[in-house]
């Protein structure tokens, strides 16, 4: 099929080697309300190729919840999208990663205008590949929560690795877990990049790897 997928309620899975790149947004719970999840578990590629900054939104209304579990595959975002794991204020977005690639041509946010997001990497991969794109846990909005819990696989960001970013009024807090076998890889880390006396920023690691050229 082409154009949008929205899942506002029940499960939508890729399977088999099915995959999807046609002008493609994904969005999973889109309204108040909505409980959707979407399971990818396919050796097919799905592409998030239109739209505006946002192709992939998890949790995108006030009262809305999305999932997304990951186990196999490869999820693409084109140049210039980005990937929110909590996308609006009052909803909730949570990513499961425990196999399968993500390539992230765009920025990647968990927690993003006063929204909770979290994301739970227990295997494969999530890559943001360009020093003009980041990886940010918290941004903008009042009240943000974004977590990020890595105890296998990867995240690697070859631009920064954000805890807190925005300016305004934001605030709320950035949580990065990692342990057992868990590795996160950035060129850059840094804290509160708006320099918010308000945000909380929190690294804790009993186990597994992170490398950062910069802090």
């Amino acid at each position: 099929y082409t154009g949008a997928t929205t899942v506002k309620a029940g499960t939508m899975e890729y399977a088999g080697a099915s995959g999807h790149s046609q002008n493609s947004t994904y969005t999973i719970g889109a309204a108040s309300g909505d409980n959707g999840t979407l399971n990818i578990a396919t050796s097919g590629t799905i592409t998030a190729s239109a739209g505006g900054n946002g192709a992939f939104l998890v949790g995108n209304a006030s009262g809305a919840t999305g999932t997304v579990n990951m186990s196999s595959g490869a999820l693409t975002l084109a140049a210039g999208k980005e990937a929110y794991v909590g996308a609006a204020a009052g909803g909730t977005g949570t990513f499961n990663l425990s196999g399968g690639t993500v390539n992230s041509s765009g920025w990647t946010v968990v927690g993003l205008n006063g929204s909770t997001g979290t994301m739970n990497v227990s295997g494969g991969l999530w890559k943001n590949t360009s020093t003009g794109t980041h990886f940010v846990i918290g941004a903008w909005g009042t009240g943000n929560v974004g977590k990020v819990y890595v105890t296998g696989g990867t995240i690697e960001s070859v631009g920064n690795f954000y805890l807190g970013q925005g300016g305004g009024t934001t605030s709320g807090s950035s949580l990065l877990e990692i342990s057992s076998a868990g590795t996160v890889k950035t060129g850059t880390l840094r804290f509160n990049d708006a320099n918010l006396s308000f945000w909380q920023g929190t690294i804790n690691m009993s186990g597994g790897n992170l490398w950062a050229n910069t802090i």
